[in-house]
């Protein structure tokens, strides 16, 4: 310790106080300054240069990065004024789908509507044709019936000949009428 403390600027003495060592060269300050300005004179540029393209290549980099921020965000708003396209798109098929089931529907409804009241309507000539057909069966059995009561209280009550004429009258006047 006792060699290197006579190098320092400030010195204690035995006496415990400080004093100022005024031998310069002894504490090498001269020296020390001397290497500080030549560091200073030849790594100034250099450092100065190293800086500066550094700084630049952290500002190239801030701009760039800026750049792709902003043309993420014009991205992003982009797509998000496509997604906002396509729902309203989405929306009016929705729309669209549902108002063709409803076309549909009601058009089937319309086809089964008209199918069935053909139906029904050939259901009913028929019925009304078989019923035409069973009146008519009807009255001639209740014509036959007729007649034959007819004819036979005729032959019991008049005679034959009168009868005969009877007979015929009746049977061609039916027979004008079917």
């Amino acid at each position: 310790m006792k060699n290197w403390v006579p190098y320092l600027i400030f010195t204690t003495n035995n006496s415990k106080n400080i004093s100022l060592n005024t031998n310069i060269l002894e504490t090498n300050l001269i020296n020390i300054i001397i290497l500080l300005i030549l560091l200073i004179y030849l790594l100034g540029n250099f450092l100065n240069t190293n800086l500066s393209s550094r700084h630049e290549q952290i500002a190239n980099t801030i701009k760039s990065g800026e750049k792709r921020l902003n043309e993420a965000k014009q991205r992003l708003k982009e797509a998000k004024f496509q997604w906002f396209q396509a729902s309203i798109i989405i929306e009016e098929i929705k729309e669209q789908t549902k108002q063709t089931k409803v076309n549909l529907l009601e058009s089937e409804y319309n086809n089964i509507n008209h199918t069935l009241s053909q139906r029904f309507n050939n259901l009913l000539t028929i019925l009304y044709y078989r019923e035409q057909q069973v009146l008519s069966v009807i009255i001639q059995q209740v014509s036959e019936i007729t007649l034959k009561q007819v004819t036979k209280k005729l032959k019991n009550s008049l005679i034959d000949k009168n009868q005969s004429l009877i007979i015929n009258n009746k049977i061609n006047r039916l027979e004008s009428h079917l």
